[in-house]
Order: structure tokens, then sequence, then C-alpha cells
């Protein structure tokens, strides 16, 4: 066997790594919050950067079909109060987006969500509509999911306070079980 013959072979295989390897497909991004996590959860107040309360979190996502959806369910202990929860997140061949919709026990209405993979921060943002329980305002969502690690994740909820300014209101950091 020539020197050139392995070298070819071994360009030729890792080839479609090099590639692909900072350009994930969206079945890849989504498959990657398969599993069972747990972790600590913050909420923040509008203004405040420091925690509010501390809780834990637990989220048991599956994957359907090919693997560009999931649903999760997720399990939030937060001051002796229990939330649960549920949601399902994929890519919508259609729009080209990243879409979901996640509801809990303690929401007035489900949250619908569309977004984008971001390469630089690897992590998916997405932004939701709803209005205020109290009053009726508009309210803006924004979800960011972030993979760190293999096994881990933060999960970021910011509120629109201000047109295109949101803040920090919940964050969960996650690791793989």
């Amino acid at each position: 066997m020539s020197l050139r013959f392995v070298v070819l072979t071994c360009l030729l295989t890792f080839f479609p790594v090099w590639l692909y390897a900072d350009n994930p497909s969206p079945g890849d991004i989504i498959k990657r919050n398969a599993g069972v996590w747990s972790g600590t959860l913050k909420t923040f107040a509008p203004g405040n950067p420091e925690p509010v309360k501390t809780g834990r979190a637990t989220e048991r996502t599956r994957p359907l079909g090919d693997g560009i959806w999931v649903v999760s369910e997720f399990d939030i202990e937060i001051d002796g109060e229990r939330i649960v929860g549920t949601g399902q997140f994929g890519f919508d061949q259609i729009q080209r987006r990243y879409v979901g919709s996640l509801v809990d026990s303690k929401s007035p209405s489900l949250l619908v969500f569309s977004g984008d993979y971001v390469p630089e921060t690897n992590a998916t943002s997405m932004v939701s509509q709803s209005v205020s329980a109290q009053g009726g305002a508009p309210l803006r969502w924004k979800l960011e999911t972030r993979h760190t690690a293999p096994d881990k994740k933060t999960v970021t909820m910011f509120l629109e306070t201000e047109p295109d300014r949101y803040e920090k209101i919940m964050e969960t950091e996650y690791t793989r079980q």
C-alpha cells in the first residue's frame, strides 16, 4: 500500500468530520437535548443581577422519529413549591427555523417560540409573545439553550423590558445524568 493511498484514505475518511464539526445539522442540534438532565435553577427580578430564588430542576427529553423533534417534561422545586411542565421543540423544515412550545402548571398561557441557532455561542435563541395575566399587556420572551459541554447546558429565560432589551429572569444550569 502506498503512502499516497493511506493519506488519501485518511483525508476522505475525516473530511466529513472537518466539514461539519462547526456546522451541526438541525437534527444534531436538537438531539443534543435528549436525555435526563438535573440542575440548579435561579430566578431573577428585572434589573437585579443577583438571584431572588434558587431551586432544583429535572428535565427528561426524548426524541421523536428521525430526531428533529423532541418532547421534554420538567419538574422544578423552588422554595418548597413544585412546578411541572412540558415542551416540544424541533426544527421546522418549512420555516427553516427552530420552534417550540412550553407550558407549565403556573403559566396562564402557552408559549410558542421561534428562532435560530447561533454558532458563535453554540445556542438556540428563540422568542415568544404572550400577554400578562394582570391586565393583558403584551409580553415578549426569549429562550436560550446553550450547550457548554457534551453533557452540560444552560437554559435561560429572558423577559423584554423595553423594545429589543431583554433581562434574565430565570437560568438553569443542567448536567446530563
